[in-house]
């Protein structure tokens, strides 16, 4: 068996989501980063309201674009 690199499956460096709101901007996810290699399993956990479903919608590209 050779000593074979498999390229990432899913990359995130740095990923930092924030929402506009009527008041201050809302930062949901801070400067996450995070691999998956191919045939690897990965599992984000947390409290409610830690930006579990912001990073996942950001990773698949669910989140609406900022507006100019």
């Amino acid at each position: 068996m050779s000593d074979v690199s498999m390229p990432d499956a899913a990359s995130i460096r740095n990923l930092t989501v924030t929402f506009a709101t009527d008041g201050d901007p809302v930062v949901a996810v801070n400067r996450i980063s995070l691999e998956a290699h191919a045939g690897e399993v990965l599992a984000i956990v947390g409290e409610s309201g830690s930006g579990k479903t912001v990073t996942a919608n950001a990773l698949l590209g669910c989140l609406p674009r900022r507006r100019p």
